[in-house]
């Protein structure tokens, strides 16, 4: 649609519907902004609580594994420091039944140590002299994995040494969690063999399984070089063994960010432990961790959908009560318009509309002052032109030279011209009807039935005439002449033209409280601008003309009635009369 288009519609719009449009488009965009803004506002404060909640539950999660490490190590420790334990791994013995004593009191010693804790680990001794014992004691030629041997033999005075070792199993790789720690004689300081842990890692990662938020998620813990060595589920892609996709932006001590897995976005937050080189990270899709988010987001919506329609309700009882006032002045207006007589409204009001009603009717009145002066002066000047119309012939004069003229014919013995004259004759006795003026429809009828007798005369069968006739119709009174001058221009104007055969219907219902007068043509038409002027204007000097009969249908019936055209070009034309149903005519 373009400019103009909206332009011209728009001024076409009741002013109602304007203040309607235009506040209910105010309205639209107040509360919209308002609850976009509202909710970007929200969405920012839930995405920072959100953010803050997952890192707060990853720094709990490494706080309580923090504290499981410190409780492997402070079992290493309470171990490493004792001296009978030192006594009873460095001690030499003779007989195969003083090592007997000897392994049963390190294992009773091990025990009573390792019962005060929930999670039992395996325990490993392994010593460099000759001393071994079944269970726990091997020699350190037993120790397959040489990585972390050197590694604790070489750092053996920085305290317990953190390290994974990996396990292959038939369904795949496992790892296990070593804390392990370089054992030192008191007396000279040398390392006689190492204490290990093998930790399964859900006893460090316990709390893992608790964490809510993550549950549509996976939790994982990774080691230094950023491999996988404990997995919450089977989640995603990644297991353990296996290199975290996202490592590199493992960036600080802890953080956030936003990254897309197989087509969904996820929200993957990530804390370091401070004394251990590994890496909590959960991961959560972000459709669950904003789900408060788009609970806000829908709520918002409904609000503002609920705002807009309550405002567009106000608006349209407002301009409903401002404008009624308007509407009645304007359909007071119209029926003027119309030629209907006004009503004077009662509004006491005095502002503009007040106003406007007052000066108004001040107008009306004196606009039907002229208008009744107008129409007497018109009903004068109509009758005038009929008597002087009348007075043209002199009926007496007329029926006598046409009874002479039928003698002469049937002398002649030429009944056709009998015939016509007789027509002639019956013609005008009807039309002239001793000066009066009102006539019945079946009366109209014969009239125009002689006037065709004689047009056929001229035209032969170049016109069909057909008749359709309501009965109920006959007795009812109209003007006289009234449908001759319109038959007549259907014959000159609308068949003769084309110069071909045409078909000229006449046609006469009753309803209830009308009677209609249609007389169509199949002839050349002609556009619907002029035939609406022929009712404005005079158009055939030689005749009463449309203009005429329509306004002597006015002057007995009123402006309700009268007659209506419509027409195309080569298509024909139809002229309808409409009268009321009445056997009275004053």
């Amino acid at each position: 649609m373009s400019m103009n288009s909206m332009k011209n519609w728009f001024r076409s719009v009741k002013l109602r519907y304007k203040m309607l449009i235009l506040f209910s488009i105010l309205i639209a965009v107040f509360v919209l902004n308002i609850s976009y803004f509202s909710f970007k506002k929200t969405e920012s404060y839930l995405d920072e609580l959100s953010n803050n909640a997952y890192k707060e539950m990853l720094v709990q999660a490494n706080v309580t594994a923090e504290l499981q490490i410190k409780n492997y190590e402070r079992i290493i420790n309470t171990l490493y420091i004792s001296d009978e334990f030192q006594k009873l791994l460095t001690s030499s013995y003779q007989t195969a039944f003083d090592k007997y004593i000897a392994n049963n009191r390190i294992k009773d010693f091990v025990e009573s140590i390792l019962n005060t804790y929930e999670n039992m680990p395996d325990i490993n001794i392994y010593l460099f002299n000759q001393n071994t014992f079944s269970g726990i004691v091997y020699p350190v030629s037993d120790i397959t994995d040489l990585f972390w041997k050197d590694e604790v033999l070489k750092y053996s005075a920085a305290g317990v040494h953190w390290v994974q070792r990996r396990l292959e199993l038939p369904n795949g790789s496992y790892y296990k969690l070593v804390a392990a720690k370089a054992l030192r004689n008191s007396a000279n300081n040398s390392v006689y063999g190492i204490l290990s842990l093998e930790i399964d890692p859900t006893f460090i990662y316990n709390q893992i399984s608790n964490l809510e938020l993550f549950k549509e998620g996976n939790v994982f813990v990774l080691d230094l070089n950023g491999t996988i060595i404990y997995s919450l589920n089977n989640y995603l892609a990644e297991k353990p063994g296996q290199p975290f996709r996202f490592s590199r932006k493992l960036n600080g001590q802890s953080g956030s960010f936003i990254e897309n897995i197989d087509g969904t976005n996820y929200f993957v937050v990530y804390d370091k432990m401070l004394h251990r080189n590994s890496t909590l990270v959960g991961i959560t899709p972000i459709q669950g961790a904003l789900q408060i988010s788009n609970e806000v987001r829908d709520y918002n919506i409904r609000m503002a959908i609920l705002l807009i329609l309550l405002g567009i309700a106000i608006i349209y009882f407002l301009s409903r009560l401002f404008t009624r006032r308007i509407s009645l002045l304007t359909s007071e207006m119209l029926k003027v318009s119309r030629g209907t007589p006004g009503i004077q409204l009662d509004m006491e009001s005095n502002d503009e509309i007040g106003k406007m009603n007052r000066v108004f009717h001040m107008m009306l009145s004196k606009l039907n002052k002229n208008m009744e002066e107008m129409s007497e002066l018109k009903t004068r000047e109509f009758e005038l032109q009929l008597k002087a119309l009348q007075a043209q012939i002199n009926p007496h004069f007329l029926y006598n030279t046409l009874s002479t003229i039928n003698w002469m014919a049937m002398s002649l013995n030429a009944d056709d011209i009998s015939l016509a004259i007789n027509a002639l004759a019956k013609y005008y006795r009807t039309g002239l009807n001793n000066g009066k003026e009102i006539v019945t429809v079946n009366e109209e009828l014969e009239h125009i039935k002689s006037y065709i007798y004689i047009q056929k005369i001229r035209v032969k069968d170049n016109i069909d005439f057909r008749f359709s006739i309501d009965p109920e119709a006959l007795p009812y009174l109209l003007p006289k002449m009234v449908l001759q001058p319109i038959v007549e221009n259907a014959i000159q104007h609308g068949i003769e033209k084309q110069r071909k055969r045409g078909i000229i219907t006449i046609d006469i219902k009753k309803s209830d409280k009308y009677i209609y007068f249609e007389v169509s043509d199949d002839g050349t038409g002609m556009p619907e601008s002029e035939a609406a002027s022929l009712l404005t204007s005079i158009h055939d000097k030689g005749s009463y003309g449309l203009y005429h009969i329509d306004s002597k249908i006015k002057l007995y019936f009123g402006s309700t009635y009268g007659l209506s055209i419509s027409s195309a070009e080569n298509l024909g034309t139809k002229v309808t009369i409409t009268i009321p149903t009445t056997r009275q005519i004053q």
